[in-house]
């Protein structure tokens, strides 16, 4: 059989090229017939292993676009080209590209519609993506001209949106003595998220960092990571215990049997609210029942190492003291993604708090002149208090007798009312019962209460009954 020098093949292809646009490559065909003849050293020729080689080019014409833009969309070109007969032969290439955000759902195929003259023609996968070769094979020694459907369907990409749609952790109340929490983020699989921890010092206290984030309180150590294909990533973050604040000693014997005014060796960066801890002689902890805590620095304006606590302490001369405070910590998520709008946006995301157990201080305070309060000095403020935990509810009473002396004495009309009670500082919740005086008319006046909480807050509370209002 001779070898085919014109064109023999001609191709023409529709598609509907709705949210894509097609690529049409022409490729060269190769034609192989067997001879005697041997390689001249003139003319253009070529015999290669006993055969003749002619490689003939595809021609494809520039597609035209019809409709474009709409879902009507079609796309046409034609193919032409010289190919053996009874061969299989890839004359052109076909690139499918989808437009953004769109992707291909269906792979294409091929369909002869017209003229078909004992032809085969088919499309196959390349290792690229959406990249085919045309493949035809004609039966009969006679130029084709047919018409062909390339069929596909493209569907819209989902877009993928980095995001952060929940963090989770438990409670953000840390416990005294130092805990471990799990953090839990969860959004969008391979969102990048950075996570800062910083004490109240703004120092970082992450056992592990592995990058930078640029925070409000200067730039601070992270954790860098992702979240998984899955949506989620979970650490475990260390909490120390709370902060030591002033480690000293007990300067005399005020309190060798007990007291709630001690002088220290030192109180430098104490403050009211702070708790005391007493060691033993192997610096072990001494149980000492209720937290006791500072209600009062220098309470007697000359001694900037004395305090007033809300409970007697019982411990000798020299007996070593540790004063510890509260403390919160910084836990920040940002991401170059999103955060819903569920997640705080503010510096930090989170605030985790470390409480001591609340204190609730019962002061009398009494101007009227000469008055004392169960036997203090007059003008001078009695104390009572009670401990509790954050946020434990119905548990607490402050069982209160105030005997006033100093004058004879005339109850106010329409006192005693819980009213004369004034909370000035502090969370906790509370009522007041069983609120009565006698002594009217006598020199020996007393004020009964029993305070019962309703509600521990989180912050030591100090309420106050001005006896001003009571008694004259």
């Amino acid at each position: 059989m001779a070898l085919n020098t014109t064109t023999n093949l001609i191709l023409n292809v529709t598609t509907k090229s709705a949210n894509s646009s097609l690529g049409v490559t022409g490729l060269a065909v190769l034609q192989k017939l067997k001879t005697n003849a041997k390689q001249l050293a003139y003319g253009s020729t070529t015999i290669t292993n006993g055969f003749i080689e002619i490689s003939n080019t595809t021609v494809a014409s520039t597609p035209v676009v019809t409709d474009s833009g709409t879902i009507n969309e079609v796309t046409t070109f034609t193919l032409s080209s010289i190919v053996p007969y009874k061969e299989n032969s890839t004359i052109a290439t076909i690139r499918i590209i989808p437009d953004s955000n769109f992707r291909v759902v269906k792979k294409p195929s091929i369909e002869i519609t017209s003229n078909n003259t004992n032809a085969v023609v088919y499309l196959k996968e390349t290792s690229t993506a959406n990249l085919y070769n045309l493949i035809c094979n004609i039966k009969e020694s006679t130029t084709i001209d047919f018409e062909c459907n390339i069929n596909y369907l493209t569907s819209p990409t989902a877009v993928v949106t980095n995001n952060i749609n929940r963090i989770s952790f438990g409670s953000s109340i840390l416990d005294k003595i130092g805990q471990s929490k799990k953090i839990k983020i969860y959004g969008s699989p391979n969102t990048p998220f950075k996570l800062t921890v910083l004490n109240s010092d703004n120092n970082s206290i992450l056992s592990y960092s592995n990058s930078t984030d640029v925070t409000p309180v200067g730039v601070k150590g992270c954790f860098s990571s992702t979240l998984n294909k899955k949506g989620y990533y979970t650490t475990s973050q260390r909490f120390p215990a709370i902060p030591t604040i002033r480690p000293t000693a007990i300067n005399g014997s005020m309190a060798a049997s007990g007291a709630t005014k001690i002088i220290f060796d030192s109180l430098t960066d104490v403050l009211v609210g702070d708790q005391i801890f007493i060691l033993d002689t192997n610096n072990r902890l001494i149980n000492n029942g209720d937290t006791v805590k500072v209600i009062t620095l220098n309470p007697d304006t000359d001694n900037a190492n004395e305090c007033t606590l809300s409970a007697s302490i019982t411990a000798p001369d020299n007996t070593v003291a540790i004063f510890k405070r509260a403390t919160s910590y910084k836990v920040n998520i940002s991401t170059t993604g999103n955060l819903k709008s569920t997640i705080p946006d503010s510096f930090p995301t989170y605030t985790f708090n470390q409480y001591l157990n609340p204190v609730l201080t019962a002061t009398a305070t009494c101007t009227v002149a000469h008055v004392s309060i169960n036997g203090l000095t007059a003008g001078v403020v009695d104390s009572d208090s009670i401990t509790g935990r954050v946020k434990q509810k119905d548990t607490g009473t402050m069982q209160l007798k105030y005997i006033l002396t100093g004058k004879t004495f005339t109850v106010a009309s329409g006192h005693p009312v819980t009213s004369d009670w004034t909370t000035t500082s502090g969370d906790t919740t509370f009522s007041v019962y069983d609120f009565k005086v006698t002594g009217a008319g006598t020199t020996t006046c007393t004020i009964f209460a029993r305070i019962l909480v309703d509600q521990w807050g989180v912050s030591d509370t100090v309420v106050d009954l001005n006896i001003d209002n009571i008694i004259s």
